[in-house]
Parts: structure tokens; C-alpha cells; sequence
């Protein structure tokens, strides 16, 4: 608990939008093989989950239980184009490539099944029914592969989607140093594929943005000389350094995206440090200091002369 006529307590809030998903292509290749579905993406993973994503919407779009499906990374010999993480991207290429490959697949599959059944066909969770109550999995009509690529073109600048980010961030200094409490996190990821996925990354960019603010840097002596020599002078935090995070999605979906989905790998990180910032800035006007903070990491030689 806190109080907030404590002066060693401050707030701030940030606010941020952040061009993500630049213009370009994604391809993936998307086959029924040996009774499975496999998704082949022409990127190594980087650890945002995209795999995971990946099979989720195969998974949701053909309305089949992700058991069925598996996916493997393409050596660059039989991968399609494909460009892979970078400008919070994925969400929207991933769902461009996944849609259109789903698309495709769905009516080989079709014309497979109404070869099989009859051509008054249904479609429900993976399998074709006829009015006759017959029905086939689509794992049963054979071997099939789609390669799809996705193009987008930029409609606002060079980018496609803004995502949008309010963070609240608390800090009390205390025992010499700022520690941050409580950081809040309001976001617009537009359509939300995976809500759990979307909160830890959100988490962990927020974690990224505190310690932005707070604790790494790479310093110099006067001559230029790098004194930030180790991880330990870097000022490299550790979990008991974080505050408690908390994550609430708000979903506005782009009306010019796949699925209205938007990129939300970066807007996380800066939003989060002038959040910080601003609740630092707090606590030193409560001390009856008029400090502005116009950078990151903050100087702590310039806050111990403000307190």
C-alpha cells in the first residue's frame, strides 16, 4: 500500500503510439502430410512465440484441435519469401500468410471431398459431411500443400498499424534509490490471437522500458573511456527489481490488416521508461525539485542533487 501524500511516493503516466508492422512480404507453406498438418516457416525462432501463434491460427481458421497440427523451419532452399521478427511485424504477416495458405488449402480440400461424398457437402471442425451422413476428415483426402506470400503495402507512412499504449507506473525512493511498485499497462493489440501470449510479451517489453529508465546503462569517464565494462556496472536488473506488472488489452481492430490484428512487440518498451520517467519526476516535485528528465537511463548523480 501507498499513500499518495507521501513524497518519497510519485505517479506518472505515459502515453504512446508506435508504428509497427512495416511494409513487405511473409510467405509459409502449409501441407497435409502422413495424417498431419505442418506448417513450414521460412524464419528461425526468436522466442516471441510465433510458432505457437502460427499453429493457433491454422488451428482457429480450420476449426480443428491444434494436436492436428505441427510445424517445422524450412531450409532456405525450400522456403518461400519470408523476412521473419523485426518492427513488431509478425502478428499481421503471420495472419496474412496463415489466412490466405488456409484459404487456399480449404477449397482443395473441397474439391477432394466432393469427389468422395457428393457435391452437397458441409464443412464443421475438420471434417466434410454429406446430406447422407457420411463424413471424412480432411487429414483422410491425401496429400496436399499450399505455399502462400503475403504483400502488404503501407497505408500511413512506411508502416501499417499503431498500436496504442497508456501505462501508470508508481515509485517510492527509498534507502537512496527509486524502486519501482506498481506498473500498469492499458494496450490496443487490435484482434488478440493469443491473449496469454500477447500479456507476457507486453510484460516483458514493459520489463524492458522500467529498466530502460532505471537501471542499464553504458557509461563514460570524461575522456570517452567505457566504464560499463561488465554486466555488473551495466546495471543488469533481476526480477526483485521489477514491480508488479499489470496487463489489460483493449482491442481496437485495424481496419486495414488480416484478421485487424496490429503488431505490439515495441510499443510495450517506451511507453513503460516515460511512465517511470514521469512518476521520478513526481517525487522530485513533491521534495520541491523543478527537474526535468529529458533522457534515459536516468543520471543518478543528477536525481542526488535534486533530492
Amino acid at each position: 500500500m501507498f499513500s499518495l501524500r507521501d513524497e518519497n511516493t510519485g505517479v506518472g503516466i505515459a502515453v504512446s503510439t508506435d508504428p509497427s508492422t512495416p511494409q513487405g512480404t511473409e510467405g509459409i507453406k502449409l501441407r497435409i502430410k502422413n495424417g498431419r498438418i505442418i506448417v513450414g516457416l521460412g524464419f528461425g525462432g526468436e522466442g516471441q512465440g510465433n510458432e505457437h501463434t502460427v499453429v493457433k491460427l491454422v488451428s482457429q481458421l480450420l476449426d480443428i484441435p491444434m494436436e492436428w497440427i505441427t510445424y517445422e523451419y524450412l531450409p532456405s532452399n525450400e522456403s518461400p519469401e519470408a523476412f521473419g521478427p523485426g518492427g513488431s511485424r509478425m502478428a499481421v504477416f503471420t495472419a496474412g500468410a496463415v489466412l490466405g495458405a488456409v484459404e487456399e488449402l480449404r477449397t482443395r480440400l473441397y474439391n477432394k471431398a466432393v469427389n468422395v461424398l457428393s457435391s452437397s457437402i458441409t464443412y464443421e471442425k475438420g471434417y466434410f459431411r454429406s446430406s447422407d451422413g457420411r463424413r471424412i476428415s480432411i487429414l483422410e483426402l491425401g496429400d496436399e500443400e499450399v505455399t502462400f506470400t503475403y504483400t502488404a503495402e503501407a497505408k500511413i507512412g512506411r508502416y501499417i498499424a499503431y498500436p496504442f499504449a497508456c501505462d501508470i507506473a508508481v515509485v517510492r525512493y527509498e534507502d537512496g534509490r527509486f524502486r519501482p511498485i506498481k506498473h500498469v499497462v492499458y494496450l490496443d493489440p487490435g484482434n488478440v490471437v493469443d491473449e496469454d501470449l500477447v500479456k507476457e510479451q507486453v510484460m516483458g517489453g514493459t520489463a524492458i522500458g522500467i529498466s530502460l529508465a532505471l537501471y542499464e546503462a553504458y557509461r563514460y569517464d570524461e575522456d570517452g573511456n567505457l566504464l560499463t565494462l561488465s554486466f555488473g556496472d551495466y546495471g543488469l536488473p533481476n526480477s526483485m527489481d521489477m514491480p508488479e506488472i499489470e496487463v489489460h488489452l483493449v482491442s481496437s481492430p485495424s481496419p486495414v490488416t488480416p484478421m485487424g490484428v496490429k503488431g505490439i512487440g515495441e510499443v510495450p518498451v517506451g511507453v513503460a521508461a516515460a511512465a517511470v520517467t514521469s512518476a521520478v519526476e513526481d517525487i522530485l516535485r513533491r521534495r520541491g525539485s523543478r527537474v526535468r528528465i529529458d533522457k534515459v537511463p536516468i543520471d543518478p548523480v543528477l536525481l542526488a542533487q535534486s533530492i
